[in-house]
């Protein structure tokens, strides 16, 4: 199995220019293309799991896509386990969709001590037990902090307003920015 790209290479910096000019474009469905692309060819797992983490921000967000946030949900489970974020979140889809075998399947995977623990310091200290790692580990899960995975299900899009790729919050008609995180669009 070969490694895949360094962030820094001249194959992931050129798909980082592309997934910002489709940003800036409000190419969101192309946008999320690229961003699978980089998951798939960036080296380091942390890389490859905050790609998926937009993919399903933009899906759920952007492009009202439940089933496309919860392949990337899935797609990250695949990279870590231990992903609190997007577990929790399979969960939620898998009961409102009455999936039960794949709730028992994701129940069953499980790492025992992801059971109940919730938030980034908690769940770095039950499962590294070492304070140089487990700071480590804290950093890197708050460094995710996805919000996708903290909202309900997206309402239906106003055609008039439309809403921050970030935080969700409805846009000025015409507005570049969002006005309650200062995110450009």
């Amino acid at each position: 199995m070969t490694q895949g790209a360094s962030p820094d290479s001249p194959e992931i910096r050129t798909l980082d220019a592309q997934i910002a000019q489709a940003e800036a474009r409000g190419r969101w469905a192309d946008m999320a293309t690229l961003l699978r692309q980089r998951a798939q060819r960036v080296g380091p797992a942390l890389e490859k799991v905050q790609s998926l983490e937009r993919v399903a921000g933009l899906a759920r967000l952007k492009l009202s896509s439940e089933p496309m946030a919860v392949q990337a949900a899935e797609e990250i489970l695949r990279i870590d386990a231990g992903h609190a974020n997007a577990r929790e979140y399979l969960r939620d889809q898998y009961q409102r969709s009455g999936q039960t075998a794949k709730l028992e399947a994701l129940d069953a995977s499980k790492p025992g001590v992801f059971n109940s623990i919730k938030g980034a310091v908690g769940s770095a200290a039950a499962v590294v037990g070492t304070a140089a790692s487990g700071v480590a580990n804290a950093v890197n899960e708050a460094n995710r902090n996805p919000e996708w995975m903290k909202q309900s299900a997206p309402k239906p899009a106003k055609a008039a307003s439309p809403r921050c790729a970030y935080c969700g919050a409805d846009l000025a008609a015409g507005s570049r920015s969002c006005g309650a995180c200062g995110a450009e669009q």
